[in-house]
């Protein structure tokens, strides 16, 4: 006999257990993992906040320098940073005038065109940028606690996310392998390195995948499904 709840069924569980909603709450795996990214940025954050109090920025502006650090030319100007950070470029204007003013920043002009000006850290810069990439380090250092087997899964599960915020339009960068004309997806079907980057003529696999590549050229057409492309019923990772 198969039982069938009622509203009114569900209504008298509820008043005779308070604690039903809760119990419903910890089952909903979704809201906890948005719940464990919302820790995860305060961490950041609250480090952010730390090195910004020191030297009188604010956190955005921190953020700018290491986007700097670890980007190549082309990828630093105003431009490229309004894309990256969702920002204005006259907000990311007046943040960039304030860093050059404190000595942080130079400007340099392109080889090609001179008009281009492209965003480069001074010894100043670069000491801000250490501060964080000593939390980095000891971020770093947690992670190794896990078993690789564990972060591979975990970062798989991430780049699918990224790809459907991409494609959703919630990220406007992301130099992804995924989005990369050089990336040729699942050339290899059923090897453990599936993939190919023929740039590199390398051959990859899930947990090889670039997010930030510098040297990604967007393709004009790339896989659109809304849903994940290596996350599997059978296998979550190949």
């Amino acid at each position: 006999m198969k039982l069938i709840l009622t509203k009114s069924d569900f209504k008298n569980i509820i008043v005779r257990n308070p604690n039903y909603i809760f119990i419903l709450k910890m089952t909903n795996i979704d809201k906890k993992i948005f719940q464990a990214f919302e820790k995860l940025f305060a961490v950041y954050r609250a480090q952010l906040w730390e090195i910004a109090q020191k030297y009188r920025l604010s956190p955005i502006m921190i953020q700018f320098l290491n986007y700097l650090k670890h980007h190549q030319n082309k990828g630093n100007t105003i431009s490229y940073l309004s894309a990256e950070f969702l920002l204005t470029k006259s907000t990311i204007s007046e943040a960039i005038s304030l860093l050059k003013k404190r000595g942080y920043i130079i400007k340099e002009p392109a080889n090609l065109d001179g008009r281009i000006k492209y965003l480069k850290l001074t010894k100043r810069g670069e000491e801000i940028v250490a501060k964080l990439q000593e939390y980095e380090k000891w971020f770093g250092q947690v992670l190794k606690k896990f078993p690789e087997k564990n972060k591979e899964a975990i970062f798989v599960f991430l780049v699918e996310l990224l790809r459907l915020l991409k494609l959703k339009r919630n990220i406007e960068v992301l130099r992804s392998c995924l989005f990369c004309i050089n990336f040729e997806f699942n050339k290899y079907p059923g090897e453990k390195k599936a993939h190919y980057c023929r740039l590199l003529n390398l051959r990859l696999g899930e947990k090889d995948v670039q997010i930030d590549c510098d040297l990604n050229a967007e393709a004009k057409t790339y896989r659109k499904e809304l849903k994940p492309i290596f996350l599997r019923d059978k296998e979550f990772l190949r």
